[in-house]
């Protein structure tokens, strides 16, 4: 499994699951976030145009899965990473990310920033080094590949 920042998951190369986190916060403090997360699970095949770039758990693993269980699996960790974000903080997260983050040491394009992907920041924002060596830190953006082609 490898992370695409700020909220893709990837297996064997193309996306299974996509999460989106919208928050709410006063200063520093965090007063409400909600979670979506999309997960293909038993989709077998996908249209020609998508099948370079998507898969699921089935497709990776040639296994059926039974959705009820991948979905009380999946609430649980969610739980325990929301509860792990407010008592230890985002380093509790970002830490664990950080190894499986995709495109670390290759240029990027964060929107309109460009440069060399770094990793992740104690408080989850992606890390840029641009041409002109200012680390440029971006919590919001889209992330592609120098060839924008690219996942």
């Amino acid at each position: 499994m490898r992370v695409k920042w700020p909220n893709d998951v990837y297996l064997d190369g193309k996306k299974c699951a996509g999460i989106l986190v919208e928050s709410t916060t006063t200063g520093a403090r965090l007063d409400a976030a909600i979670v979506g997360v999309g997960l293909n699970v038993n989709r077998a095949r996908f249209e020609d145009a998508l099948a370079p770039h998507a898969t699921s758990l089935r497709v990776a693993t040639d296994r059926t899965f039974d959705r009820a269980h991948v979905l009380g699996d999946l609430l649980g960790a969610i739980e325990r990473e929301i509860d792990g974000l407010v008592t230890s903080g985002a380093a509790s997260v970002t830490t664990r990310l950080g190894p499986l983050l995709l495109h670390v040491g290759e240029r990027v394009h964060v929107d309109e920033v460009e440069g060399v992907l770094l990793g992740l920041s104690k408080t989850g924002a992606v890390r840029v080094a641009t041409d002109d060596g200012v680390v440029r830190e971006l919590f919001t953006g889209t992330l592609r590949g120098a060839d924008a082609g690219r996942a």
